[in-house]
């Protein structure tokens, strides 16, 4: 799909949504404000997507489609693997023990169910702008990787628990109470399903252009 004036609906619409997003997460709309909002990949996931998406926006309405270049189409490839493994996380492994009340508040389904599904279904439906390599999954798995380093970095600062009360944002990374093996194990786990869904995401690329471009021949 290149309907300019459906891109500009679309993409206007996830960066309203997107800002409502970020002020809550910033303590706007009755949240509290966390100063270790830095520390879950989810805020970090849902602002790339923010800052791409704002980047598709400004050239959509510039009447351009969005940059070929390597560089750029790896960042959206990026963007869309770690914001649909945040949706995945959240919603199939933590939230199942989450009380409804904290499951949908406003912020929450925002970053977790909302923002995603969008920020995918961009990619997708408007797959003509999209130029992905082969390689792309692999490189993007360093994302989850160098966030990990992140955090075990971080934890491991004499006296961060005297500034913060969140050392390990995710229980599949607290290495106190899982141990070093089982963190180990969790991490491979997910690093696999990241590459794997990267090429779930390429095979389902190619076959939304093919079904597009054998519409466009019968017409």
């Amino acid at each position: 799909m290149t309907n300019r004036p459906t891109k500009l609906v679309f993409r206007s619409a996830f960066v309203a949504v997107g800002i409502i997003g970020i002020l809550a997460s910033l303590g706007f709309f009755g949240y509290n404000y966390r100063e270790d909002f830095y520390v879950y990949f989810t805020n970090l996931s849902n602002y790339l997507c923010f800052g791409i998406m704002l980047a598709k926006f400004v050239f959509t309405v510039q009447g351009k489609d969005v940059p070929r270049t390597t560089l750029f189409q790896f960042l959206d490839f990026a963007a869309v693997l770690s914001i649909l493994l945040t949706f995945y996380v959240y919603n199939f492994i933590l939230a199942v023990d989450f009380h409804p009340s904290a499951r949908f508040e406003i912020s929450s389904m925002l970053y977790h169910v909302i923002l995603p599904l969008m920020y995918a279904a961009d990619r997708l439906v408007f797959g003509k702008e999209t130029v992905s390599r082969w390689y792309f999954p692999l490189i993007s798995a360093l994302l989850p990787i160098v966030y990990g380093a992140f955090i075990f970095i971080r934890a491991a600062i004499p006296g961060i628990e005297k500034h913060t009360s969140v050392i390990y944002p995710y229980f599949f990374l607290n290495i106190k109470n899982l141990g070093t093996e089982n963190v180990a194990k969790w991490l491979s786990v997910m690093l696999m399903v990241f590459i794997v869904a990267g090429y779930g995401l390429l095979i389902t690329e190619h076959m939304i252009k093919a079904i597009a471009r054998a519409i466009s021949d019968k017409k």
